[in-house]
């Protein structure tokens, strides 16, 4: 691994930008939410359902970033604490990059990809990557959409040493440009290829025109997996909702509690690999009425996915989180 960064910098960032970003460092997230530079949304600034399983870390003296219309990346010192804000829609091809930092913590936001260009792969067309924290990431409130028209990746995470919260996320339209033979790239809701330590998540919504949440140890582990309030929908592209390892050598606990997948679009299989065509012993099996499924006894895999949709809707509303989100609190 690369020496970590001792200085926070955006790519082609000025100091007196730097001397700024460091200046709001000691400002209270309450005071900064109500200085940012955007109208509520149509959330009315209404909390959106019931508290939320897993509350931000505290902050020891935070720095706060601003993020404007270009996102961009921005490297974090190893050793100090973050406050994200999203001022305005991101809207540029990259998204977002936070590399480094101990805690980080992004509450309410809006982030989408518009076309980046002939040939354009998927770091281009993400909206957020996690990168080498070392503490506990926390992102609350953020819608990423298509309204860009160029989303390809949703989030994705290379902390094997974090801890990350996704709470009360929506991410709709990931999709590739090639949707017979995916050839430009295979879009993903969620991916943690570079590792983490855990990845707790409570009210999600996604819609994918390829994956879900593709929950395989590429290039370092995953540690421990907690999904709840999760309900996921494939369009008529949608191959795989939720992948978790190919295999027992690959497997970590999850544990599953309200998990709905939607493939009806799509009118394939219930969306989950490993199935029943696999080889694998850690492989998911159907219920004989279809409606739901469950995985194979010593995968560390505890509960059941429901096939379709949640009987209230989508956990997340597209409308009730954004910019202007307010959090119901936390358990």
């Amino acid at each position: 691994m690369p020496p970590r960064r001792h200085r926070v910098r955006r790519a082609l960032l000025v100091a007196p930008v730097l001397v700024a970003l460091l200046a709001v460092g000691d400002l209270t997230w309450q005071a900064l939410k109500r200085d940012a530079a955007h109208a509520p949304s149509a959330a009315d600034q209404q909390p959106l359902g019931t508290p939320l399983s897993w509350a931000p870390p505290p902050l020891e003296h935070p720095i706060t970033i601003r993020v404007g219309r270009s996102g961009g990346k921005f490297e974090l010192e190893p050793e100090r604490d973050y406050q994200i804000v999203l001022t305005e829609t991101v809207s540029a091809p990259g998204g977002v990059i936070l590399d480094g930092g101990r805690d980080v913590v992004l509450i309410d936001g809006h982030i989408t990809i518009p076309w980046a260009g002939p040939g354009a792969g998927g770091d281009q067309r993400r909206a957020l990557l996690l990168q080498h924290q070392t503490g506990t990431v926390h992102i609350e409130g953020l819608l990423i959409d298509n309204s860009g028209g160029d989303l390809s990746e949703g989030i994705q995470i290379d902390a094997k040493s974090a801890i990350v919260h996704i709470e009360n996320v929506r991410i709709s339209g990931v999709h590739a440009r090639d949707e017979v033979n995916f050839s430009d790239n295979h879009p993903d809701l969620i991916q943690p290829w570079g590792g983490v330590r855990e990845l707790l998540v409570d009210h999600l919504t996604g819609s994918t025109g390829y994956q879900g949440l593709f929950l395989v140890a590429n290039f370092g582990k995953i540690g421990h997996v907690v999904l709840r309030n999760v309900n996921l929908t494939a369009t008529a592209s949608g191959k795989y909702l939720l992948w978790k390892g190919p295999d027992r050598a690959q497997t970590f606990p999850m544990e599953i509690e309200g998990l709905w997948l939607d493939t009806s679009a799509a009118g394939g299989p219930v969306g989950i690999w490993p199935d029943g065509r696999s080889a694998t012993p850690c492989r998911a099996v159907v219920a004989a009425d279809r409606n739901s499924v469950s995985w194979a006894p010593g995968c560390g895999t505890e509960g059941s996915a429901q096939i379709g949709l949640p009987p209230g809707g989508d956990f997340v509303p597209a409308a009730r989180i954004g910019l202007g989100y307010v959090s119901p609190g936390y358990q």
